[in-house]
């Protein structure tokens, strides 16, 4: 994503806004894109001609991004690369729904080479030209798309760049028979530098009763270190489904003479449907204490602290935060306890949990639930679940049993253990360390859809960095069985990032997922029906 570029004048020219039905960019779109050339009198494609056209990517890699604060982002669609010492002759691009982009740019690296503005238009394809001599040196260039103030996180726009022509200096033309891509919008919730933030990580998500969405994430002020740092949990809300979000507000900051020694971070978010309460749960590295410095003893000074901020006005406001540590393991000799972070669940027995780890006096780490019985009045921690595991997400399942999907440092699967007594004691799930490749890396967990809960389907929906050597392809999976089987699922971003996210159900039919990039935030929206089987190559 880049939101501007050196502009170079150039003799671009737009050759047509085709008032063309999606029906009818469907019927003479990519596929028939030679006939298409051929038919406009250009040379026809010759097998033997010294140059070639080559188009990358073949695949959607990111969304086309919406900045939550107004400004213009632009993003990379198509970069098209010709050989054989040809000069470009023109670009036609056709564009399945004209009025969710608002501009096309050709560039060439920070040269932006031409562009045609299409916002407000209501149907149809741009079409635009570029003549050899702007381009006769350029061996490669780049088509980058803007949208428009009606795109949305949950909109898909097909784009397919129809022509594609260059001539070598044989008088030989080499033309470019794509397909088109389909692109879904994102909205861009934080990005680094915004609010004097330098980067922004670990999101949590929540849709509370009232229908707000309130998204939960660390604000690192100074740099991407994690804690001890100089960091605040912070929150943006969204009114319209995520499409447009409030300016970012403080949740939780402590204060002190050296801020490095009093960062807050990793945040967890539920909300209490009983009360309609929203609770975020965070580490407070105090003294500097933090999952590397703190000693065994759980004591104030020389130990992180499990600290938790509540907010009865949908997040309008927040209460003072409150330290559970020593309340929650009340006789324990861990070094640490803290939350995992994304987001926490309320069982249908109204029980309040928040996923957690903690490391014991041998520094070993373990997962495990903190909850409460009582409406957060008291809290208490169980067990460990798998060893060297963190960072889990928690579901309840349909038979009353609760899953702790973990974070497992030991391979490169997920860790996954149920609990029927709040993490007294633990079973290891079939699928442990099998089912969910990672790249050792968070993972967000939620329920979707529940038979018992008057649904028509039981659904599961998680997501990770889909790869077990780098977090990349941050994909959406589905489980139709609580999940035993992971048989549906969907690449949102493909680059790579920090991998971190948080999934929330935003209707019965959209899924909401939040998830990092490298120092930013990106809300997306997903209908459940357009998640394919895994196979079917979307």
């Amino acid at each position: 994503m880049k939101k501007n570029g050196k502009r170079l004048a150039a003799a671009l020219c737009v050759v047509g806004l085709a008032g063309v039905s999606n029906g009818a960019f469907e019927r003479t779109g990519v596929a028939n894109d030679v006939a298409n050339v051929a038919a406009q009198g250009v040379e026809s494609v010759e097998k033997e001609s010294a140059a070639s056209v080559v188009a990358t990517p073949n695949r959607a890699e990111e969304p086309i991004l919406i900045a939550s604060d107004g400004s213009e982002i632009a993003t990379k669609v198509t970069t098209l690369t010709v050989d054989g010492g040809a000069s470009w002759e023109r670009f036609v691009v056709g564009v399945s729904e004209v009025k969710l982009l608002k501009r096309l740019e050709l560039r060439s690296g920070e040269l932006i080479l031409g562009s045609v503005e299409i916002d407000g238009a209501k149907e149809g394809a741009a079409e635009f030209r570029l003549t050899p001599t702007d381009a006769a040196n350029l061996a490669k260039v780049e088509i980058w798309a803007f949208a428009s103030k009606n795109a949305g996180p949950g909109d898909k726009v097909k784009i397919a760049v129809k022509e594609a022509v260059a001539k070598n200096a044989d008088g030989k033309t080499a033309a470019f028979d794509a397909t088109s891509l389909e692109y879904r919008f994102g909205v861009l919730v934080r990005d680094s530098g915004w609010d004097g933030v330098a980067k922004y990580r670990i999101p949590g998500i929540v849709k509370t009763l009232n229908g707000t969405l309130i998204a939960v994430y660390d604000a690192r002020w100074n740099d991407a270190r994690d804690l001890p740092a100089d960091v605040d949990v912070a929150c943006s809300r969204s009114f319209d489904g995520g499409k447009t979000w409030e300016p970012m507000q403080i949740v939780i900051d402590y204060d002190g003479p050296d801020p490095a020694k009093e960062g807050v971070g990793d945040p967890a978010i539920l909300v209490d449907p009983k009360t309609g309460r929203v609770w975020v749960a965070a580490l407070w590295a105090h003294n500097g204490k933090s999952i590397h410095a703190s000693q065994p003893g759980l004591k104030m000074g020389t130990s992180g602290r499990l600290v938790l901020s509540y907010s009865d006005d949908d997040g309008a406001s927040w209460s003072e935060p409150i330290d559970i540590t020593n309340v929650a393991a009340e006789g324990e000799n861990w070094r640490i306890l803290f939350q995992g972070p994304g987001c926490g669940i309320a069982t249908r027995g109204g029980q309040l949990v928040f996923p957690a780890q903690f490391i014991d006096e041998n520094g070993v780490w373990f997962s495990t639930l903190v909850w409460s019985g009582d409406g957060g009045k008291s809290w208490k921690a169980g067990n460990g679940a798998v060893k060297m595991t963190c960072e889990a997400q928690v579901v309840e399942l349909n038979d009353g049993a609760l899953m702790l999907n973990m974070r497992n440092f030991e391979g490169r699967a997920r860790s996954v253990a149920v609990t029927r007594d709040f993490g007294e004691t633990w079973v290891e799930h079939p699928t442990s360390k099998k089912a969910l490749v990672e790249p050792i890396c968070q993972a967000s967990l939620i329920r979707f859809s529940s038979t018992l809960d008057g649904d028509q389907s039981d659904c599961l929906a998680f997501m990770n960095p889909n790869s077990k050597n780098g977090r990349v392809n941050m994909t959406l999976k589905l489980s139709a069985d609580e999940g035993t089987t992971w048989d549906r699922e969907l690449t949102l971003y493909r680059p790579g990032g920090w991998g971190y996210s948080s999934l929330v159900k935003i209707d019965d039919e959209t899924v909401g997922a939040l998830y990092e990039t490298l120092g930013g935030l990106i809300f997306q929206t997903v209908k459940i029906a357009d998640v394919p089987k895994v196979g079917d190559g979307k």
